[in-house]
C-alpha cells in the first residue's frame, strides 16, 4: 500500500474538525492515518502512484469538462434547431390557416352566387310554369271551341244536307207537277 503525499489541501497534516472539511480533505485525512506506518521507500513509490492517479483524475476531469462543454453546445444547437423547427411549423401552420380561410371565403362566395343563381332560375321556372299553365288553359279552351265549331259545322252540314235533300225533293215534285200540268 502507498502512503499519502502531503499537499496544501490537507493543511500540513493538522487535525481539524471533520465537520468543516471538504470530502477530499476528509479522504486525505483517512488515507494519512492508514498509510502513516508505511516505510519511507514505499512512501516515495506510493507518492508517484498517487501523483499519477491525480494526473489521471485531472485528465479525466478535463475530458469530462470538455464533454460537458460539447454536450452544452450540442444542447444549445438542438434547442436552436427545435426553435427553428417550431418557428417553421408555426409559419407553415399560419400559411395553411390563411390558405384554408381564403378557400373558405371563396367557397362561401361561390355558394352565395350559386344560391342566388338557383333562386333566380327557380323564379324564372315558376314564371315559365305559370305561362305554361296559362297556355294549356288557352289550348284547352281553343280545343273546346274547335270541338264546338266542328259540332256546329257537323250540325249545319247535316241541316244543309237535309235542306238540299228537301230542295231536291221539292224540285223533283215541281218537275213532276210541271210535267203533269203540261201533260194535261
Amino acid at each position: 500500500m502507498s502512503t499519502l503525499h502531503r499537499s496544501p489541501i490537507d493543511g500540513g497534516g493538522g487535525e481539524s474538525n471533520s465537520r468543516f472539511m471538504s470530502p477530499q480533505d476528509e479522504q486525505n485525512r483517512i488515507n494519512k492515518g492508514i498509510f502513516s506506518s508505511a516505510s519511507p521507500a514505499s512512501q516515495g513509490s506510493s507518492s508517484k502512484a498517487v501523483l499519477a492517479a491525480l494526473r489521471a483524475l485531472q485528465d479525466k476531469i478535463r475530458r469530462l469538462e470538455s464533454d460537458k462543454v460539447r454536450a452544452d453546445d450540442e444542447t444549445k444547437h438542438l434547442r436552436d434547431q427545435i426553435q427553428n423547427k417550431e418557428a417553421e411549423f408555426d409559419y407553415q401552420k399560419q400559411r395553411e390557416k390563411m390558405s384554408l380561410q381564403r378557400n373558405l371565403n371563396e367557397t362561401k362566395i361561390n355558394y352565395e352566387q350559386a344560391m342566388a343563381k338557383k333562386n333566380q332560375l327557380e323564379a324564372h321556372l315558376q314564371e315559365l310554369e305559370g305561362i305554361n299553365h296559362e297556355l294549356r288553359s288557352n289550348t284547352d279552351e281553343l280545343v273546346a271551341t274547335v270541338q264546338n265549331l266542328e259540332d256546329d259545322k257537323y250540325q249545319k252540314d247535316m241541316t244543309l244536307k237535309d235542306l238540299e235533300s228537301k230542295f231536291l225533293h221539292l224540285e223533283m215534285q215541281m218537275e213532276v207537277s210541271q210535267q203533269r200540268e203540261r201533260g194535261k
